[in-house]
């Protein structure tokens, strides 16, 4: 991406992140949005109840989470998929050792970016699938739901990988308004993809 249109793109940034989760309710989920999605409002209940020092729902949350991902990994078909989902797992089954032990003070945005990156990594490689059969409105749908998966990990990010997370965010609503070809736009979302995984690595370095 240009400079000129990354720059662009962040002045009405903020603008389109709202507007983007209202147009994606009109829209039919392709069959694992709504697996992904549930445990991306649950993590978001599990900080909030923290917050608000409610910390038996906070682990009720996040056990409820853990297990829901256990189940979409079971569902998913390809293994760089499990694999990014395996490489967050453990530092949520970490977190949920450490609330119950009740050590003190956890910070929970590190640990919620890496499985948000693995979550929208799924998506985004649901969208190739789609594309390789050239399902255009299913790789659109996908890629809504990961565009609204970054846009959580952006609230709890900072420093230099924020700014990656924005790059990717970028590429995917570049790639929603443009018309390429299947062609290109399976090279784009495979270089997306591997923003994401070289992102989601260099949480484990």
């Amino acid at each position: 991406m240009s400079l000129v249109r990354y720059v662009s793109f962040i002045l009405f940034f903020f603008n389109v992140l709202f507007a983007i989760d209202a147009y994606q309710t009109h829209h039919l989920p392709v069959s694992l949005t709504n697996l992904a999605r549930e445990p991306v409002v649950r993590l978001a209940n599990t900080k909030l109840y923290y917050e608000e020092s409610a910390r038996d729902r906070s682990k009720e949350e996040l056990s409820t989470t853990i297990r829901q991902i256990y189940l979409l990994r079971d569902k998913l078909h390809n293994k760089d998929s499990r694999e990014v989902i395996d490489m967050a797992l453990p530092s949520l089954v970490q977190l949920h050792y450490d609330l119950k032990a009740d050590t003190g003070h956890v910070d929970m945005n590190e640990r919620f970016v890496k499985m948000l990156l693995a979550l929208s990594y799924v998506q985004v490689r649901y969208a190739q699938t789609a594309c390789a059969q050239q399902k255009t409105a299913e790789v659109h749908t996908s890629l809504r739901t990961a565009m609204s998966i970054i846009r959580r990990a952006l609230f709890l990010s900072d420093g230099t990988k924020r700014d990656f997370e924005i790059s990717i965010y970028a590429e995917m609503f570049d790639l929603l308004k443009s018309n390429v070809s299947h062609e290109e736009t399976a090279e784009r979302l495979a270089a997306i993809l591997d923003e994401i995984r070289d992102l989601e690595v260099s949480f484990h370095h």
